[in-house]
């Protein structure tokens, strides 16, 4: 694989706080990364200066292959934009100084792939969250960068969003961009990545190549509380819910942790069984 980023005894700190302090990891050009870690855990700082948003603070961080300006999505994107879908990429676009003509083949081709080119006359204020997210995402890709960056991706979004932002990362992918992201779904994780970043007290954890689950724990039950299992609904790689039947599916090393869960809440839990993973 080709080094893309080389990070070489990288600091960073804020007046006296320190966030990372010696880290040292190699990104490669094509695979998509995950970086993980509880708040607080400098997940965001490491996205920035990856991104060259931010300086280290000792160390050195080196490009070892031209990336242009990297595609950075915020976590918070702007709620209330009164443009249009097409007028708000022709207006970045121009912030962005991109010829014109590349420009509008760019949004063409960006409207395309995220599946919105019948709502490029539609005001983004009265967009859903998700088609909200693939907006932000889609400004940020008008550079045609080699590089995505992406600050919890999912965040805020239903089951249905996640998924389409999902199956968009895939897209992605299949044309050899590099993606980095902070991410704590689990589902997100086995679905895109092909590496996980863990990062704690200061520094990397873990670095390793992700193992992707063959098989998954299907349980059924009925469940009229759902708010003690909110959290453990994210390590879910499927969910199918209709009124007060739901359907997890979920990797076995989390099963025992669900099934407590769930009978701690008075579920009736009505039947367990194992699936193959399928194919994408």
């Amino acid at each position: 694989m080709e080094k893309l980023i080389e990070l070489k005894n990288v600091s960073k700190s804020y007046r006296k706080h320190t966030v990372l302090q010696n880290v040292h990891t190699t990104l490669f050009k094509g695979e998509t990364v995950a970086i993980v870690g509880k708040n607080g855990a400098g997940k965001s700082t490491f996205l920035k200066l990856i991104g060259q948003l931010a300086k280290p603070t000792t160390g050195s961080i080196y490009i070892h292959k031209p990336i242009g300006m990297p595609a950075f999505v915020v976590e918070q994107f702007p709620q209330d934009l009164h443009f249009s879908l097409y007028s708000y990429l022709c207006h970045m676009g121009r912030i962005q100084q991109i010829p014109k003509k590349k420009m509008k083949a760019k949004i063409d081709e960006l409207l395309s792939t995220f599946e919105m080119t019948e709502f490029k006359n539609e005001e983004i204020a009265s967009f859903s969250k998700g088609m909200k997210q693939k907006v932000n995402m889609m400004q940020a890709l008008l550079s045609s960068s080699e590089l995505l960056l992406l600050d919890e991706p999912l965040s805020g979004l239903d089951a249905a969003a996640q998924l389409e932002v999902e199956n968009i990362f895939l897209r992605l992918k299949e044309r050899g961009m590099t993606i980095i992201f902070t991410c704590h779904e689990e589902r997100l994780i086995q679905s895109v990545a092909d590496r996980v970043i863990t990062i704690g007290s200061q520094k990397i954890l873990r670095n390793e190549r992700i193992q992707k689950v063959e098989k998954l724990a299907v349980i059924e039950a009925n469940v009229v509380i759902n708010k003690p299992i909110r959290q453990l609904k994210e390590k879910c790689a499927k969910i199918d819910q209709h009124g007060n039947q739901w359907t997890f599916y979920i990797d076995e090393r989390y099963m025992n942790e669900l099934l407590s869960e769930l009978l701690a809440v008075r579920a009736n839990i009505q039947r367990l069984y194992h699936v193959e993973r399928e194919e994408k």
